[in-house]
């Protein structure tokens, strides 16, 4: 008649969500990691078309 609910029902759902966060965790770093990579070699790509530009540029000044 009455409800049904055991006495720790709030704090069994805390320690289930407590239970989920080392997962959030790790996935969290797994993505940051992947961006961290995809961020550096976008920033090394983009060094190097610039390098290239200069390179580009001396060779023709040495040419004329």
């Amino acid at each position: 008649m009455g409800c049904n609910r055991s006495k720790g029902g709030v704090f069994v759902n805390s320690l289930a969500i407590l239970g989920v966060l080392p997962v959030l965790i790790y996935l969290g770093m797994l993505v940051f990691g992947v961006y961290a990579v995809l961020a550096i070699l976008k920033t090394a790509k983009e060094r190097n078309e610039y390098l290239k530009d200069i390179r580009d540029e001396l060779r023709k000044k040495k040419l004329i």
